[in-house]
């Protein structure tokens, strides 16, 4: 999504006239954490910045505000089932590129990553995925350390109510309406205004709340104003977080199913959810929408789109 916004920001600026924002990320070869560092494995470091592994990080949101297991399974269930939904409705027929071998047979034409099966009990029979490295690891008190008034953390998250780990690419043509003109281009939306922002390095993930609010003030909005909003579904308990913190409507917010469904391919993310709501918005007859991700590490990303 940053770079939509780096893409904007150099047309507004009369820089260039057409450019491509977007991202790539090949977590099948290159997994999470693949390139270390000491925040994981030296306390030394670790504890004073009160850093967290993401699982952990989520896990403290659902202790701290409230969000227990079926909460957040709940939630993921729900995500597979609007995914699974879109996807049988055609909706992401528009914006999906499928994938040809050198023959120029389709190999991939749609998300491997969906489990429209989904249901409580299944999700029921995982086992918490980060537990161990918030008790052995010491993370936990690292947790508790940061925010003295969660006595213990509950750790529910696991598999199935995570953002999925895949392979994906998306990008964003963003110009301005002349240059669009002249290479025979129907323009889609304007980008109102973006922001960027840095929270607590604990909670980590709920950026999202922070930098849409200040996103909002940019464009002279208010949530009102917004007919649907995107968010990535890193953990469930951070979307139970922003609908909770900003009191939303959860019909409006990642109307298509997210990447608890679908996956979460890091640096292409923000591009492809915001081709997602444009569809959205197109199929719905609205007009604007937010979108905003978490970037770990306390960061937070928004964009405001407006249907043209």
């Amino acid at each position: 999504l940053d770079a939509v916004n780096l893409a904007a920001a150099q047309v507004m600026s009369g820089m260039k006239e057409m450019t491509i924002g977007g991202g790539v990320e090949s977590m099948s070869r290159v997994g999470m954490a693949a390139s270390g560092g000491a925040w994981p494995v030296d306390p030394g470091l670790a504890v004073p910045t009160y850093f967290l592994p993401q699982g952990v990080a989520a896990d403290l949101i659902a202790t701290k505000y409230g969000f227990s297991r079926d909460d957040v399974d709940a939630y993921a269930v729900e995500s597979q089932s609007r995914a699974a939904r879109s996807w049988e409705e055609g909706r992401f027929a528009r914006s999906v590129v499928p994938v040809r071998d050198v023959n120029g047979l389709t190999i991939l034409d749609r998300d491997e990553h969906m489990r429209p099966g989904t249901d409580m009990q299944s999700l029921g029979q995982l086992k918490a995925a980060f537990a161990q490295i918030g008790d052995l690891a010491g993370f936990d008190a690292v947790a508790i350390a940061a925010h003295p008034e969660v006595e213990a953390i509950d750790h529910v998250h696991h598999a199935g109510n995570s953002s999925g780990v895949v392979d994906g690419a998306a990008a964003v043509l963003v110009g301005t309406r002349e240059a669009g003109s002249a290479a025979g281009l129907k323009p889609r939306a304007r980008i109102r205004a973006f922001a960027s922002t840095g929270s607590d390095l604990a909670l980590m993930l709920t950026g999202p709340i922070d930098v849409s609010q200040i996103v909002l003030r940019k464009a002279g909005m208010t949530k009102a104003d917004i007919d649907l909003f995107e968010i990535n579904e890193a953990f469930s308990a951070v979307v139970l977080r922003y609908l909770q913190a900003l009191d939303l409507d959860p019909a409006i917010v990642n109307v298509a199913g997210g990447a608890i469904a679908m996956g979460h391919p890091l640096g292409a993310t923000g591009a492809m959810i915001l081709g997602t709501v444009l569809d959205e918005l197109e199929r719905r007859d609205r007009s604007i929408a937010l979108v905003t991700l978490c970037v770990a590490a306390g960061m937070g990303s928004a964009t405001i789109i407006e249907r043209v």
